[in-house]
């Protein structure tokens, strides 16, 4: 997972299954992909019990915070409880984050407390990896011995294997949830009439606070099924409306230019039935052409002379434009 760059950010006990001697992680809700080894999360997320100094600081983490994770999820599996426990949030933070680091019973070797107590190192820099983890001896002969002792079994005894570790883990979380319950019942007992009244009261009331909980949740959901509807049905009237207006703007259009047309040709019409309408369109004869007047004429010499100043006149630019009307002339 960490080779893929892939941050759980939410290892708990409760995310990892086994069946059949194989072991998963799920829950992959929060996880996050790190783009680089320098990239780091920031948000907070995941288990109060399980979560990294860093991270409930709010301070940037990578990978060596699930790495924390695993080291409360092993203290878990070795004294089936939480490796850091508290009445409250506040408290649990502050244990995790100023406590001291909780270390394994004596009926525990000392190799796997140190790679526990290693694991749960306050800087992160100084936890090691889940490769270096591996690399351990210790973590690599409990593999060797693993893997030698499952290769020589069969399917069938693996099998029945798998069915006493599983019943010995059954055995073991109900007998914590037996001495949990009484030990809930001694306090109970030793209460007076009044405390337990209260408790009954405090009960009642959680019930009624999860029902209406539940109710409210309902809902909600049906709230915003509703809004959903109507932002799609508003979504399509809208649509609608703005492919009609287009429909007919392109209707109108189309009317406007008959019109256009017709008002054309009945101005033609106009004119045609004007009187001496039928005249404009008769070829010209030599009686309806007035008289030509004659033009008066002017010495060449004198046009010369003018055309001469002007060029003078104007300088380079008038030179450039007698060359230029000698040239066609020519």
């Amino acid at each position: 997972m960490h080779e893929r760059r892939i941050l759980h950010r939410d290892l708990k006990s409760k995310n990892v299954f086994l069946k059949n001697n194989l072991l998963k992680i799920g829950d992959f809700g929060v996880s996050r992909l790190l783009l680089g080894s320098c990239d780091m999360a920031t948000t907070l997320t995941g288990t109060p019990h399980y979560m990294s100094p860093e991270a409930l600081k709010h301070q940037g983490y990578d990978t060596k915070s699930d790495i924390w994770s695993l080291a409360c999820i092993l203290y878990e599996m070795c004294c089936m409880n939480h490796a850091f426990t508290g009445s409250n949030f506040l408290s649990i933070v502050l244990k995790i984050v100023e406590g001291n680091t909780p270390s394994l019973p004596d009926r525990y070797p000392r190799e796997l407390n140190a790679i526990l107590e290693s694991m749960l190192n306050k800087n992160p820099s100084l936890r090691p990896s889940a490769i270096e983890i591996l690399k351990i001896p210790y973590i690599d002969e409990q593999l060797q011995h693993l893997m030698c002792r499952y290769s020589e079994m069969t399917l069938e005894d693996r099998n029945v294997n798998c069915r006493k570790e599983a019943a010995h883990i059954i055995n073991a979380m109900q007998k914590k949830i037996h001495l949990q319950t009484l030990q809930a019942l001694s306090e109970v007992q030793k209460m007076t009439p009044r405390e337990r009244m209260r408790l009954r009261k405090l009960q009642a009331a959680d019930e009624k606070a999860r029902k209406l909980k539940k109710i409210v949740e309902e809902k909600y959901e049906e709230n915003n099924k509703r809004m959903q509807e109507l932002r799609s049905r508003n979504f399509q009237q809208l649509s609608v409306d703005i492919l009609h207006e287009k429909h007919l703007r392109g209707t109108e259009e189309k009317e406007e230019q008959p019109k256009a047309r017709l008002s054309c040709w009945t101005q033609e019409e106009d004119k045609e039935r004007q009187p001496g309408g039928e005249e404009e369109f008769d070829e010209p004869t030599s009686e309806n052409l007035p008289e030509s007047q004659p033009i008066p004429s002017r010495d060449l010499s004198e046009l010369e002379s003018s055309v001469e100043d002007i060029i003078t006149d104007l300088g380079h630019h008038g030179m450039c434009l007698h060359q230029f009307q000698k040239g066609p002339l020519s």
